[in-house]
């Protein structure tokens, strides 16, 4: 049985029809039932990862409750509208790195703000940012990678003051071609004998295989 056919047997049984109206009693009896299933039955999900694979998996939902509040680090539409500007220092997975507590995702602009470091301690990236306003400090990689990919091509900006470092032990940063990099006056690039090269789509499938 599906989770669709579950919920709708539910609501059946409740002899219920789901509203939109906030304070439903309808809807109520349904997240009271819901809240009462223990097990969501196994579900076949097919996952495509940017059209280079198909992978095939069974998963097994164990359903624990109906929240009315987003959780921390649940995916959500950022207030700024596909916008993420870091308010925090710290690692770029962290939510609480970011406005709304939303790790970026999807098409999106980023913003590191002035004074803030954030990293990126990866060696692949697959955000599609159309555009990355580097006001304070962005970190690509770490030691224990030899290079750092970015997995779309971006628009990548060092404003004044600002500074793109690279951590990585081999000093190469990979950029999908058409990538644009503009470091502005008294903006930074800091990397010892980095080297910034420009690659294929199939150069970068073969870089995430390996991260």
């Amino acid at each position: 049985m599906s989770v669709l056919s579950k919920i709708l047997q539910i609501a059946s049984n409740l002899n219920a029809t789901i509203c939109v109206i906030s304070i439903c009693a309808a809807k109520t009896r349904i997240f009271e039932a819901l809240n009462k299933t223990k097990t969501i039955y196994n579900i076949t999900c097919q996952i495509v990862s940017r059209q280079y694979s198909l992978i095939f998996i069974s998963l097994l939902f164990t359903f624990v409750g109906v929240s009315s509040t987003k959780q921390k680090g649940f995916g959500g539409e950022p207030k700024t509208l596909g916008q993420f500007i870091a308010i925090n220092l710290g690692q770029f997975v962290d939510p609480s790195t970011w406005g709304d507590e939303i790790v970026p995702y999807g098409n999106c602009s980023i913003i590191i703000t002035s004074s803030l470091v954030v990293t990126i301690s990866k060696a692949f990236i697959d955000l599609n940012m159309r555009k990355c306003d580097i006001y304070g400090t962005l970190i690509l990689g770490s030691s224990s990678y030899s290079s750092f990919t970015f997995g779309y091509r971006s628009n990548a900006i060092v404003h004044v003051s600002g500074s793109l470092q690279d951590q990585t032990s081999g000093n190469v940063i990979n950029c999908p071609e058409g990538t644009l990099l503009t470091i502005y006056p008294m903006g930074s690039f800091v990397g010892k004998d980095a080297a910034v090269n420009s690659i294929t789509t199939a150069q970068i499938t073969a870089n995430q295989t390996r991260s």
